[in-house]
């Protein structure tokens, strides 16, 4: 983040005062007029006091009369700069080491401020500097909040929803206005409607391209998701790449039984890259305290986050699709082979979830649910110990049409 600061430095100097001589022509009492290089004004009010008001704005006049002396001051302006005084611009780079949380101050070629320099920009800003503290916190705190909440949006298989069409947000173009140039010369006038013609065309093609693309969402919302296989799919994409995901998901899924059994394959995010610290602000003010996560808080976190996920997506799924009867998920992650080198997915959960089930949560509730505990209540394949998660065999298609949700 960058500042732009003035540090101003005022060494001792003689100043002269703004005398000056000027002649007068009376023309009335308390009004005069000013002849001066710059044009004539106006001077308001009695002898060795008045209002002047000429070309170069208001002032102010005191002078001593009989003696062509006077002073005066622009109305309406800051005072005169003191004499000698000269501003040097400090252009500088403030932000937080993310591993040591120091403040770092340093110039945008990358080279450090002086002693002096830094105590001026901590003096003069500190506010400013504390709203970037408290900025930088707010963003590593809401990383990890954001993973461990992932589930907490999840809504209810009962709720009812309804269609809103969003609104064409370009405004219609307007034709040029007609110039007495544009009359007399028919190449311009001409250019210029036939640039009018082509915005207009762009600006209906786009119109058109809209109002198709909401015609079929909402063909997706009233009709298709209840009755045809592909529109439930293309629906339920649309849905899930409409969540705001903390980090990188990849869903693969697919629809059985006409509609009734869905399958979802979950490439989770590895606990290598998941956050692990809070950051708070010192007591100076000029620091942030980092405090990690300890080994089994990570592996809780992480655990919480990944079935958070799969939380979420067996709600939308129930919502979005209301013939589903069935869900099953499966999440992955890519593991280290320590006997080969090389890495290989391996999945970490498998569910297979009943709307039926499903429906008996408390969805008002969701602040008080812990995702790793609630999927223990469904067909679960799971190896969890203390906090580990180790390699399973996922459940097969079959099982899901065969265990939970039976053929028809």
């Amino acid at each position: 983040m960058r500042y732009t600061f003035g540090l101003a430095y005022f060494p001792y100097r003689r100043c002269a005062m703004g005398f000056r001589f000027q002649r007068r022509l009376r023309i009335a009492p308390g009004l005069r007029v000013n002849v001066s290089k710059s044009g004539l004004g106006l001077s308001l009010g009695p002898r060795g006091s008045s209002l002047s008001v000429g070309p170069r704005g208001a002032y102010s006049n005191v002078g001593i009369p009989g003696t062509g002396i006077a002073f005066r001051q622009k109305l309406g302006s800051a005072p005169p700069r003191r004499s000698g005084t000269r501003t040097e611009v400090l252009t500088a780079e403030i932000d937080f080491d993310p591993d040591s949380g120091k403040l770092v101050l340093r110039r945008p070629d990358g080279t450090a401020l002086t002693s002096r320099e830094e105590r001026a920009l901590r003096s003069q800003n500190r506010d400013e500097i504390l709203q970037l503290a408290q900025e930088r916190c707010a963003e590593i705190n809401r990383e990890l909040d954001g993973h461990l909440a992932v589930y907490r949006k999840t809504p209810s298989p009962r709720r009812k929803e309804t269609f809103q069409r969003i609104p064409f947000d370009q405004e219609e173009p307007s034709p040029d206005r007609v110039t007495i140039l544009d009359r007399l010369m028919r190449s311009r006038r001409e250019r210029k409607e036939r640039d009018y013609r082509e915005r207009l065309e762009r600006w209906s093609e786009a119109k058109a391209e809209h109002e198709k693309h909401e015609d079929r969402r909402e063909y997706l919302f009233a009709t298709g998701r209840f009755q045809d296989v592909d529109a439930m799919a293309e629906y339920l994409e649309s849905r899930l790449a409409g969540i705001e995901w903390p980090g990188e998901t990849i869903v693969n899924f697919d629809l059985e039984n006409a509609g009734r059994v869905a399958m979802f394959d979950i490439d989770l995010p590895e606990i290598e890259n998941f956050p692990r610290k809070r950051a708070g602000i010192a007591a100076s003010g000029w620091k942030l305290n980092y405090k990690k996560l300890s080994d089994k808080q990570l592996r809780d976190a992480y655990a919480s986050h990944i079935h958070g996920i799969a939380f979420r997506v067996v709600g939308e799924t129930f919502l979005a699709l209301p013939k589903s009867e069935c869900v099953l998920v499966s999440g992955y992650s890519q593991r280290l082979d320590s006997a080969t080198g090389q890495t290989r997915d391996e999945y970490l959960y498998s569910v297979i979830v009943e709307r039926a089930a499903w429906e008996e949560i408390a969805f008002d509730h969701l602040a008080d649910l812990e995702p790793v505990a609630a999927f223990e209540r469904f067909h679960l394949r799971r190896s969890m110990k203390r906090g580990y998660l180790e390699p399973i065999e996922p459940f097969a298609a079959d099982d899901a049409l065969d265990k939970a949700c039976g053929e028809t």
